[in-house]
């Protein structure tokens, strides 16, 4: 299940046919981590067929300054 927001959710079925990629390496569904930015192609039943999972950036840090 990924959340686009606290309210927004969309679950997806995972099959042996799915595609997996973590940091752009062949991965399983365990190696994707909370927080991670998850990109989903899926067919019309919603089966996934391709995940591509990322580490999120860290925010930049401000200073702040004004600019």
């Amino acid at each position: 299940t990924l959340f686009r927001s606290k309210k927004d959710s969309k679950t997806y079925a995972i099959t042996s046919f799915t595609e997996i990629n973590v940091d752009g390496q062949h991965a399983t569904a365990k190696s994707i981590q909370v927080g991670m930015l998850v990109m989903v192609g899926a067919d019309s039943n919603g089966k996934a067929t391709l995940i591509n999972a990322h580490i999120a950036p860290k925010p930049a840090k401000t200073t702040g300054k004004g600019s």
